[in-house]
């Protein structure tokens, strides 16, 4: 019985003698590095052969190319921009675009390529596929970026 007491004193010892000790401070975790991406959107096509690219990066890099005419455009994009953009990126990752066919003639084709560390995805439409594409806003975004610099050049 004496024994099963001194065990128990041991015990009671080593569980008071821990709660003394001095709390280990764990360093935070690492911040979770910002997604990385590139937007790509060429459209091409229509009654007047248009060839139109832009490609913008997560680090507010633009250039825009009017292919046909020869322009360019380099720029950086302002925070709140790409804060707009990024919103439509996630958006278009949570709901997978739709593929569907078409055999428009003389519509203009939307090839947009958003690659990113976890994956590419894209979606080709055309003119009577792009409302129901799932990346309409996403492509008028990046359309009126690239005219607006492209008009910034002569």
């Amino acid at each position: 019985m004496h024994a099963g007491r001194l065990v128990v004193l041991m015990l009671l010892s080593l569980f008071g003698l821990s709660a003394c000790a001095a709390a280990t401070a764990f360093p935070p975790p690492e911040p979770t590095p910002d997604q990385s991406w590139t937007m790509r959107l060429t459209q091409t096509g229509g009654f007047a052969g248009v060839h139109f690219a832009i490609q913008v990066t997560s680090a507010g890099e633009l250039m825009a190319e009017d292919q046909r005419t020869g322009r360019t455009a380099t720029l950086s994009l302002p925070p709140g921009e790409l804060s707009d953009l990024e919103s439509e990126r996630r958006a278009l990752i949570s709901q997978p675009p739709a593929r569907r066919p078409s055999a428009c003639a003389d519509c203009f084709i939307y090839d947009l390529e958003v690659e990113s560390n976890t994956g590419t995805i894209r979606v080709l439409a055309d003119d009577t596929t792009l409302a129901s594409s799932g990346a309409q806003g996403l492509i008028e975004h990046l359309r009126r970026l690239r005219d607006e610099a492209l008009s910034s050049v002569s």
